[in-house]
């Protein structure tokens, strides 16, 4: 958007403080370090998901004006392909006479050439005669070849052509019925929109329902067309691309190992057949989405449907209950609304007025409209004016229902809402922008100074050209603000007169080359217009012929991105970004120009979220696959900051920005048709195939910048730009060495040599690894990570690997300092710590620690010492000193040393004791950092390892401002720590021991096997065997006896007489008997023990009673107590199985007894109720009679039957 403001200037950087202070370190405890150390282990969950957004299928459900003309310029080029077709078809069969004509041409001239009446002496026939043969044959295999490639399959081309118009005119189908669907509704939205406020609300619902019927059948038929459209446009680039395949094919099938036309026409062949594959990926992964598009159209066209159905209550279509108080009252929060409006205004020659549908958006504090071409194919813009400038109010007086009144001070609009529901979004949201606009404490008030002026279009090819009163007073290509500035619209043309040649060289056949959201008549202009306009945060002509009614894609992406907090430019863009494209973009002085064309779509595809001081290093297209099902059709743009991806398949699309920061790694595989490139993220991978670029290259660039990225010292973006082009010129020259060789028939294995080393070292330096002289060596550790990546996880500005692997004791900074550079060592680095510690029972001390590092070469060596202050125990003070060495192992592995050394200010006789402890404290120390060092390498993984250490634990950064830590006291020490320090050490000596003889075991058992020749191999065999047949000798030794066994019990349960079980039963009244027989009371110490050990009172419980006697005529005595006991409990269940033997025989006899009585009853009453026929006669004169007495038998006969019924039930 043109403005008169100045543009807003990137913050000068502000310096860092060296010194990070934490006011938290007193309250720290070791549970809390730890739980801080192991949470930055965990990569980040990868939280983006790609959104796919059927940005077409929603323009539809709002009929904006971008839908309406990309509809009709689509129509406008299918109709125009359909001709082109019938045209191609037409030129192409008249070839094969042509071709055919001019061979025999070809052969006459031939023949002319080598005369027979010359051959008769006067030519040599040795020389002469020999070359004009050999101009013949190689003018004939010339004319063949190329006669040949001009001839074209006829019958191929007919089938092409049927095809295609087949599938237009199903398109036609489509069409009509869209169109006659558009003039009902817009026919009849004319009339309900022109009814008077007059009218009765019961009227106006029954025709606003029919209304709904007629959008609803619009909104179905324009759904069905966008489907329409995506399959009838993929198929006739689908079948286009098959045809030139099959054209080409047949060509190299007939000429194809003729060495001209390989080295002619082979780069063409191959580029053709990789085409011909993206062509069969893309119409693979395009089949997988048909059902998720069908999707889609269900879910959109229920929520449109749903939005559009009308009110219900009738006050809403009654126009004398609307008051501007009323509408004051909706309640509604949105900050940005757009929709359709009706606009009056005039035509010429005409004093009545006109309303007219016109596309409104207030956003961004801006308010302005959108509106058809008049050709109807492609979208235009107004002024935008800014919401502090006009005022709006409901207007009552209108004719028309639903009317409010936009005014500035030299412009009054008067606009028409559908319904009562929009009157009131509308006047809501102005009141809402201008509340939070002039509220200074809200985020919006950066927009008061757009909020205060108004806006020409951006471009007068994109300014409306309808010709109304009110559009003309709308649209203006110069306006004065209230500062006297002057603000006007710019010209495209004129922008590409004066920069002609190099739009014509590297733009105008480059950036076009990309599938847009949206395609309208002024699409390819809108793109290149974004190479002089720039990008606006709200809607223009320039976005709705790209993306439609707003950017979808950006809309979208704010739910995707995951903010990792605001970060301070790396450099400032004035300083950088000098080089000018006309007047319009800013690039830099040394920005390649085969790249503007992708920095031009990166602008307009992403408009305001590519970063002001960012810029395209890299585009590509590819198929991206988000999972195993899908492939999408994606393009790439790169930049120094972010990952850029424009994904549209089917209709759909989707914006993703990730943070060049979680990229660590990028490898390529080559196939036979297409480039496999794997980027890896933090958490994640990401798999491309590129079919016409090369993915090697592609992979090298986006490693080179990564690696800047992850760099200490990175480049700034011109310095950047020339390291991708020493990576671009190395390749080339490899490329052209390995087809040198392969023109010399060099062996073809040497092509996997082409990999370019992108981390080339120079032959391996001495570094010092042994300390040993000067400090004990404690231990060493082998990690496989690389070096940097372990120097990083250790040192880095994130890291508290050292801090949380401190034994006994928690620490954790008080005051830490950034790195500074040693003077006089350019390779060295040091920085101060002022570190809590924290005892386990809640005391602290401070101490300071300066680590330095000595020596380094990048991911090759480092040296690390790290010095602390003063300890002090009893009458000794002593100093600790560490040293941590870094070096590269085979197979990009690492080698940690560890030293350590402790200084005495005076000899003790305690300092050998402080020693050995100390030294104890300093291998648990390493032990801790291996630890985690071992758990990090398996979370970082095999990809990426030096980027996702530094993504994790930050960079090496250096500052420049000198800074002082204050150097404390020395830390005394008590007993009890040097206690749990000794513990420690004894703990860890039994550790090591124990686990130093399971090594031994498992290398002695390695040893022994290494050392087995065949015949002792074969020894060790036999001796198994022979123990395994033992064992299993004895194994059926055992199971023969056990089986042997089994069967003399089942013979002696067969042939015996069967044991019988019996069983007793005593009575608890026993025991109140013998409680009755003592007369000490219930306390009776005696008793209670006697009663414990009793058989008799204890008879359900196993008790060993002999035990308790020691007198042996006692114990016999007792014996047969408990034998006569179990004769009467076993007595007495014979007995009471007998009784119950006996009552249930008399049961059985009382039941028989009232069977038999029953049925001698039921004999009697069967001749009350059935008599013989005989005294049938007398029966009915008895029971004339005695009418009473004979129901009364009837009813004693139906009890009978009933007891009888029981008893049988029951059997």
């Amino acid at each position: 958007m043109p403005s008169a403001d100045p543009p807003s200037q990137v913050p000068p950087l502000q310096a860092k403080s060296s010194i990070e202070v934490n006011t938290e370190a007193s309250a720290t405890v070791k549970e809390a370090q730890q739980a801080e150390a192991e949470e930055e282990l965990h990569l980040p969950v990868d939280l983006h998901q790609i959104k796919l957004i059927s940005v077409a299928l929603k323009e539809a459900a709002l009929d904006s004006p971008s839908f309406r003309a990309s509809v009709a310029h689509l129509h406008n080029q299918l109709m125009t392909t359909e001709k082109w077709i019938l045209a191609l078809r037409l030129s192409l069969t008249k070839i094969p006479k042509q071709v055919k004509e001019l061979q025999s041409y070809v052969d006459s001239f031939l023949e002319y050439m080598t005369p027979q009446s010359l051959l008769d002496g006067l030519v040599d026939q040795e020389y002469t005669q020999t070359a004009m043969n050999a101009i013949f044959d190689g003018l004939r295999m010339i004319w063949d070849i190329s006669l040949g490639l001009l001839n074209f399959s006829i019958p191929r081309l007919e089938t092409t052509k049927d095809h295609i118009i087949e599938r237009i005119a199903l398109y036609q189908t489509y069409k009509m019925r869209y169109d006659v669907a558009q003039a009902n509704y817009d026919k009849f939205l004319q009339i309900h929109m022109a009814t008077l406020k007059l009218k009765d609300p019961a009227l106006i619902m029954e025709d606003l329902l029919q209304l709904f019927n007629v959008r609803k059948e619009y909104l179905n038929a324009s759904l069905d067309l966008i489907l329409e459209l995506n399959q009838v446009i993929d198929q006739v680039n689908n079948r286009l691309v098959r045809f030139i395949y099959l054209m080409w094919h047949q060509k190299m099938e007939r000429f194809g190992s003729h060495p001209i036309v390989t080295q002619l026409l082979g780069d063409v062949w191959n580029h053709l057949k990789k085409i011909s594959s993206w062509c069969d990926h893309h119409r693979s992964s395009v089949g997988k989405l048909h059902k998720d598009m069908e999707a889609a159209r269900k879910q959109i066209q229920e929520s449109t449907i749903a939005t559009f159905f009308p009110s219900g209550d009738i006050n809403d279509y009654r126009s004398s209950l609307i008051s501007g108080a009323v509408l004051s009252l909706y309640p509604e929060s949105a900050v940005e609304k757009h929709g359709y409006l009706f606009m009056k205004t005039y035509v010429e020659k005409s004093t009545k007025p006109v309303w007219v549908p016109r596309w409104a958006f207030l956003q961004g504090g801006v308010f302005g409209l959108l509106e058809l071409s008049p050709s109807g194919t492609a979208v235009q813009e107004t002024d935008k004016i800014g919401v502090l400038i006009c005022n709006t109010k409901y207007t009552p007086n209108e004719e028309r229902r639903f009317c409010f009144e936009l005014k500035t001070i030299d412009t009054t609009l008067v606009f028409q809402a559908e319904t009562v529901q929009e009157l009131s979004l509308w006047l809501k949201v102005f009141e809402n922008v201008k509340m939070r606009i002039t509220d200074s404490t809200d985020p919006m008030s950066s927009l008061l100074g757009i909020a205060s002026n108004r806006y020409p279009p951006l471009m007068n090819e994109f300014a409306s050209t309808v010709n109304t009163s009110t559009d003309k007073q709308l649209t203006n290509s110069k306006i004065i603000n209230k500062e006297g500035q002057i603000i006007t619209s710019s010209k495209l043309s004129t922008h590409l007169i004066k920069n002609q040649k190099l739009f014509q060289t590297f733009i105008y056949s480059q950036v076009t080359k990309i599938r847009l959201p949206f395609f309208t008549e002024y699409s390819r202009s809108a793109l290149i217009a974004y190479s002089f306009a720039g990008s606006t945060v709200v809607p223009t002509a320039l976005s709705a012929n790209i993306w439609g009614s707003l950017n979808w894609g950006v809309y979208y992406l704010h739910d995707d991105t995951i903010d990792r907090g605001a970060k301070e430019p790396e450099f400032s863009p004035e300083d950088i970004f000098t080089k000018q494209i006309g007047q319009g973009i800013m690039v830099p002085s040394n920005y390649p120009d085969t790249l503007l064309a992708s920095e031009i779509q990166l602008r307009a595809l992403f408009e305001a979220e590519v970063d002001g001081d960012e810029c395209c290093l890299l585009s590509f297209h590819c198929l991206w696959s988000p999972n195993s099902n899908q492939e999408l059709r994606s393009t790439a743009f790169i930049t120094h900051k972010h990952f850029y991806f424009y994904l549209h398949s089917l209709g759909f699309v989707s914006l993703c920005k990730i943070p060049i920061d979680q990229i660590v790694e990028a490898s390529c595989v080559l196939k036979k048709t297409y480039d496999y490139v794997k980027v890896f993220r933090v958490n994640g991978l990401m798999k491309l195939k590129i079919f016409l670029d090369e993915g090697i290259l592609i992979a090298q660039k986006i490693n080179g910048i990564v690696e800047n990225c992850t760099s200490n010292n990175p480049l700034d973006v011109c310095g950047l730009i020339n390291k991708l082009k020493d990576i671009e010129r190395d390749y080339e020259l490899k490329k052209e060495e390995l087809m040198h060789m392969a023109q010399n028939k060099a062996s073809t294995n040497e092509a996997s040599s082409f990999q370019i080393d992108r981390n080339p070292h120079d032959p391996t330096p001495r570094f010092r690894v042994d300390f040993s002289d000067d400090m004990y060596h404690l231990c060493q550790y082998t990690i496989k990570l690389p070096p940097k990546a372990v120097f990083h996880i250790l040192f880095g500005a994130k890291s508290h690997v050292l801090d949380a692997s401190y034994p006994v004791v928690s620490v954790k900074y008080i005051t830490k300092g950034s790195w500074m550079k040693v003077p006089g060592n350019d390779r060295g680095l040091y920085r101060d710590f002022l570190s809590a510690l924290v005892y386990h029972n809640g005391k602290t001390d401070t101490v300071t620690v300066r680590q330095e590092i000595e020596d380094m070469s990048d991911n090759e060596y480092y040296c690390c010492k790290a010095l602390r202050s003063m300890f002090k125990f009893g009458m000794v003070t002593f100093e600790i000193k560490s040293r941590i060495v870094i070096i590269a192992t085979e197979g990009g592995n690492s080698r940690i040393l560890y030293y350590a050394l402790i200084d005495f200010d005076r000899k003790n006789i305690i300092n050998p004791i402080l020693k050995n402890l100390f030294k104890t404290f300093q291998l648990s120390f390493a032990n801790g950092i291996y630890r985690r060092l071992e758990k990090t390498s398996l979370v970082i993984g095999s990809h990426g390892q030096i980027a996702k250490a530094i993504y994790l634990y930050g960079k090496i950064p250096v500052a420049e401002t000198p800074y002082v830590v204050p150097k404390p006291n020395p830390t005394k020490l008590n007993i009890d720590t040097l206690f749990r320090l000794m513990a420690r050490g004894t703990a860890g000596s039994i550790w090591r021991k124990a686990k130093e003889f399971v090594y031994f075991v498992i290398r002695t058992t390695q040893a022994f096997f290494s050392s087995l020749s065949m015949h002792m191999f074969l020894v060790s065999v036999i001796f198994v065997l022979g123990l395994m047949n033992v064992f299993f000798m004895g194994r059926s030794t055992v199971t023969y006896w056990q089986a042997k066994n089994a069967k003399g019990l089942m013979l002696d349960v067969i042939h015996n007489e069967p044991m019988v079980m019996e069983r007793a039963i005593y009575l608890k009244e026993v025991q109140e008997l013998i409680k009755k027989q003592h007369v000490t009371g219930d306390n009776s110490t005696c008793f209670q023990i006697f009663q414990n050990q009793s058989f008799v009172a204890n008879y359900d419980q196993a008790l060993a009673w002999k035990l308790r006697y020691e007198d042996d005529i006692a114990r016999t005595v007792a014996t047969n107590l408990r034998k006569t006991l179990r004769e009467i409990g076993i007595r007495r269940n014979e007995l009471i199985v007998s009784l119950q033997m006996l009552n249930q025989l008399e049961e059985e006899v009382a039941k028989g007894e009232w069977h038999n009585w029953l049925l001698d009853e039921l004999e009697k009453c069967s001749y009350l109720t059935n008599p013989p026929n005989d005294e049938q006669e007398v029966l009915k004169e008895i029971k004339l009679m005695y009418a009473d007495g004979v129901d009364q038998l009837l009813a004693f006969c139906d009890c009978c039957s009933q007891e009888m019924a029981q008893i049988k039930q029951e059997e």
